[in-house]
């Protein structure tokens, strides 16, 4: 059972699959070859005894019962070692025992010539078959296999023992192989983790002429140059819109503001100063739609995001808003944990801190209190006490150009400042969304969360 977080090995459970595959194959293998040889011992044992009873019968034929006792007797005599100890037993039809060392008759009809096995008080097993001699005499002829089931026992060892060896070893060279593919994977990883960092590596290396993971290590090299030209171009055209769009409008600003230099009449310096404004707002929009575009070309890249403190940012941002509040008559409140680790871009995040505070102080200004908390996680919110947002509304100010009235009041700005917020939020893998706030008799407010 793996923790959680952990990840799992895909190469160690391949590992483990054919492990048992070959434990499992060579299982079957083994226990055919076993129940082979075992039913080879044990026929050569019957034909051995078999061969005995004959023998046995053959002499009662021709000497008679005390002749085949004496031929019993003279076999006890010479017997071999314990392993494969002879055993008879002559009984006439009295079931007197006329010769032999077999304790008891088992449990068998001689008239059917039977062959078993039987265990003796000893421990002794022994197999063997009886039969039925004229006059009523039954014969037992039998042989001690205690010798042939302890060589089956040891063999039986060994084949487990090299069963492990074998599942043991399988494991070794798989996991071996997989240490190998995991180094090559790793390398790939590793180009991946760090595109988009300064000084990471342009490709994972690729053998020539190599194999499947060689030619998607090639499939990925290229794709990843495809992207580095997408995004440098991409930044190319950026950069040649925000100069040829900038320039012209800081010259026409600048004219504007030579001629109301020259002291013009009320009207015409109006109209002037609006025109300014208007270019100001434009810019502003030009800005914001970059930045926008910057961040969602991003969206979810984190690996070349530096490490910074969110805490101590919004601190600074707050220090920055407190004398605006204090001009407004508001009363801004934060919460800040001491400290708020995070990987993140402090300009954008700066810029969705101060695109939240900038809408609290717009259409929050009435409730007279603007609430903003970081925590870690990190979850930001910027709440106020503000004639709040029409749950109706509140997926579309999200949205470029998305302008929701506010407690009856009219929209202004180019709706650009919620949408930078969700891009930036988005770019650095959290959400924005918006709540009913903690509003009051004056309205209920609204509560912005970055989470």
């Amino acid at each position: 059972m793996n923790l959680p977080g952990t990840r799992q090995s895909l190469v160690l459970g391949v590992a483990a699959q054919v492990a048992l595959a070959i434990a499992l194959a060579s299982a079957v293998v083994f226990a055919a070859i076993y129940s082979e040889v075992r039913h080879s011992t044990r026929a050569l044992a019957q034909a051995a005894i078999d061969a005995d009873l004959a023998g046995l019968v053959e002499a009662d034929a021709a000497e008679g019962p005390a002749g085949l006792s004496r031929r019993i007797a003279d076999r006890l005599a010479f017997s071999p070692g314990a392993g494969d100890k002879p055993y008879y037993r002559l009984e006439d039809s009295a079931r007197r025992v006329l010769a032999g060392n077999l304790p008891a008759w088992p449990d068998a009809r001689p008239e059917v010539s039977p062959a078993g096995q039987l265990r003796l008080g000893d421990g002794a097993t022994v197999q063997y078959r009886a039969t039925l001699l004229r006059g009523g005499y039954r014969l037992l002829a039998g042989r001690a296999v205690n010798g042939a089931e302890a060589w089956l026992a040891r063999l039986a060892g060994l084949f487990a023992a090299a069963l492990v060896a074998m599942a043991a070893l399988a494991f070794a060279i798989g996991r071996a192989a997989g240490a190998r593919l995991n180094a090559r994977l790793a390398a790939i990883g590793v180009v991946l983790g760090a595109f988009g960092r300064e000084g990471a590596p342009a490709a994972a290396p690729v053998a020539d002429p190599g194999d499947e993971i060689d030619g998607l290590t090639a499939q990925i090299n290229s794709l990843l140059e495809r992207t580095r030209h997408l995004l440098a171009a991409r930044q190319e055209l950026s950069n040649i819109i925000a100069h040829e769009t900038r320039n012209p409008l800081m010259h026409v600003s600048a004219r504007i503001a030579r001629a109301r230099a020259q002291g013009l009449t009320g009207e015409v310096d109006q109209q002037l100063a609006a025109a300014q404004d208007s270019i100001r707002q434009l810019q502003r929009m030009l800005d914001a739609l970059l930045d926008i575009a910057a961040s969602e070309a991003q969206r979810g890249e984190m690996n070349s995001l530096p490490e910074l403190d969110l805490a101590e940012l919004a601190r600074r941002l707050v220090e920055l808003y407190q004398p605006s509040a204090e001009d407004l008559g508001l009363r801004l409140e934060a919460e800040i944990a001491p400290q708020v680790p995070m990987r993140g871009e402090p300009v954008q995040m700066s810029s969705l801190i101060g695109n939240l505070l900038d809408n609290a102080f717009k259409y929050g200004a009435g409730g007279g209190w603007i609430r903003i908390a970081v925590a870690p996680g990190p979850v930001i919110v910027v709440e106020d006490r503000g004639p709040g947002i029409d749950p109706a509304l509140r997926e579309g100010i999200f949205e470029r150009f998305r302008r929701a009235a506010r407690g009856g009041a009219s929209p202004a700005g180019h709706g650009l400042g919620l949408a930078l917020v969700r891009a930036v939020a988005e770019r650095h893998g959290l959400t924005a969304r918006v709540e009913d706030g903690p509003g009051d008799e004056g309205g209920r407010g609204a509560r912005f969360v970055i989470a």
